[in-house]
């Protein structure tokens, strides 16, 4: 899939001069995982090892976006035993919906280098609703060539639509996106 996730603006802008920059994320060198309680203190851990997606800056905005596109047929999970479970309607429903979606906001420069909120949309089991997550401080500025971007926080599974088990597992999930986004040559 093709990395440009900014809005339709042409590259660079004659009041800057600066070029877009698109970044992709590297599966190998990153990891998408959640987690989980059971019975209150049984952590089930989950990772999606295929995905792709990237970053772009967009230097007339002087905001950057993420988009992150899940492979959730990839999902692994430890206990291994909820493995058909999780993969199941009841849960992630794989067969029906194999794409989880992330699309951020515009979010400005300063929250790369400084960290904060990053507001977007999250698309789970077809359902979309708008999410926040906590973004890590990094050291990513538009001329290197690759970085870390540490994305991590919380939703509720209800409000996707995974009611099953409601009184032995719980409403929230963990979220923790560590993406090593590399720079795309123009």
């Amino acid at each position: 899939m093709a990395p440009a996730l900014a809005d339709e603006r042409p590259a660079g802008h004659p009041d800057t001069g600066e070029a877009a920059t698109a970044w992709r994320f590297e599966p190998d060198d990153s990891r998408i995982d959640f987690e989980l309680a059971a019975l209150g203190m049984i952590g089930i851990h989950g990772r999606f090892p295929r995905f792709e997606g990237g970053s772009t800056w967009d230097p007339v905005a002087r905001a950057w976006r993420i988009e992150t596109r899940i492979d959730a047929t990839s999902l692994e999970i430890s206990p291994e035993r909820y493995l058909s479970w999780a993969r199941s309607s009841e849960f992630f429903s794989v067969t029906r919906h194999p794409l989880v979606v992330f699309r951020s906001d515009p979010a400005p420069e300063s929250l790369l280098r400084e960290g904060g909120v990053l507001t977007g949309q999250l698309v789970l089991r077809g359902v979309e609703r708008a999410v926040r997550f906590r973004v890590a401080p990094a050291r990513c500025q538009p001329d290197q060539s690759a970085c870390m971007i540490d994305v991590s926080g919380e939703i509720n599974r209800r409000q996707f639509g995974m009611e099953s088990r409601r009184l032995t597992l719980s409403s929230q999930v963990a979220l923790r996106l560590q993406l090593r986004a590399v720079r795309v040559d123009p």
